[in-house]
């Protein structure tokens, strides 16, 4: 008898050794970006403060750093899923940053068009929010009569932040931010890899 788990989902969670210092220089810069940029995500309905489609932070230098650490993140997630990246190396094609005020959110989306994505953390202040994700496998109407939770069971799962936290995935993997709840900002930034 065998009991095989097929079909899973990988999620990459990860933290960067010398985050401390890289996100002291990004602070100044998303400060600045904040008082210039217009707000973007068009039709996004939590309206978090973003750049998405106002200003690519991959072609900011300030945020090379970061993308190179971020970028070394994905190349092992890529290859623990099998993937030869001395052949297929992955290459951010976009950025942008989030800055969540109190009761700022995002609804559930996914990345199309990429094959990963990663999120990494710049300021988490207490109270704030998890990054959830949803299971990629359609909903059943009668579900099973679970006792235990875990990853084979849940439909979502969730993941309390950290500065200086990574989070790499599938781009078609549906995730969420819900309600911040702290009263000081939390900023992240978002890249999306081909």
């Amino acid at each position: 008898m065998s009991f095989d788990l097929c079909f899973p989902t990988a999620i990459l969670n990860s933290k960067i050794s010398n985050y401390d210092t890289i996100n002291s220089s990004l602070l100044t810069r998303i400060s600045e970006i904040q008082q210039k940029i217009p707000s973007g995500g068009v039709n996004w309905l939590g309206r978090p403060y973003n750049t998405c489609g106002t200003f690519d932070i991959v072609q900011d230098p300030a945020f090379e750093t970061v993308m190179q650490e971020v970028t070394k993140m994905v190349h092992v997630y890529a290859s623990r899923l099998g993937v030869n990246i001395h052949n297929n190396t992955f290459t951010c094609k976009e950025g942008w940053l989030n800055v969540y005020k109190k009761t700022d959110f995002q609804e559930f989306h996914y990345h199309g068009g990429f094959l990963i994505s990663a999120v990494y953390y710049v300021k988490t202040p207490p109270n704030s929010s998890q990054i959830i994700f949803e299971s990629p496998l359609p909903v059943t109407m009668n579900p099973l009569p679970i006792k235990l939770h875990g990853p084979l069971t849940d439909e979502r799962v969730r993941y309390n932040v950290e500065e200086g936290q990574v989070v790499v995935f599938r781009s078609h993997l549906k995730h969420c931010v819900p309600a911040h709840l702290g009263d000081e900002e939390r900023i992240s930034l978002a890249f999306n890899f081909k």
